[in-house]
């Protein structure tokens, strides 16, 4: 059952930093200030969300705008990257909060299409 008392929203410029770090380290990797100026480069911050716990990050989802050529047409294509839950946060239903609220806002875009490339292919096996 999923944490009721997680909120799930988009992040403010301050909330950016720990964001960043959420995400590196729901990756294994560790945060650096070569890339964390990569990163924020190319990041669209009306585009993340994360779930907050006692004002810790314990989940995000984010997405980048891109076009996608279709007979006849060009549409919205919002990429979803940087899905992430922490350990301590699985398994209670947060990642479908975070993705039913990404589709809801993708709705309201008016962004039909989206996509998703898992970055380790390996976790879904089952």
């Amino acid at each position: 059952m999923a944490d009721q008392h997680i909120e799930i929203r988009p992040i403010t410029e301050d909330e950016w930093p720990d964001w960043e770090h959420s995400a590196a380290r729901a990756f294994g990797e560790h945060s650096d200030p070569v890339m964390q100026a990569f990163i924020r480069s190319i990041t669209e911050m009306e585009r993340i969300l994360d779930a907050f716990q006692n004002g810790r990050v314990v989940g995000s989802a984010a997405s980048h705008t891109f076009e996608l050529t279709v007979p006849g047409a060009r549409v919205p294509f919002p990429f979803v990257d940087i899905v992430t839950v922490q350990p301590t946060h699985r398994r209670r239903g947060l990642l479908t909060r975070m993705m039913r609220q990404q589709m809801e806002d993708f709705q309201e875009r008016r962004e039909f299409v989206t996509g998703l490339t898992p970055s380790e292919s390996s976790i879904y096996s089952r």
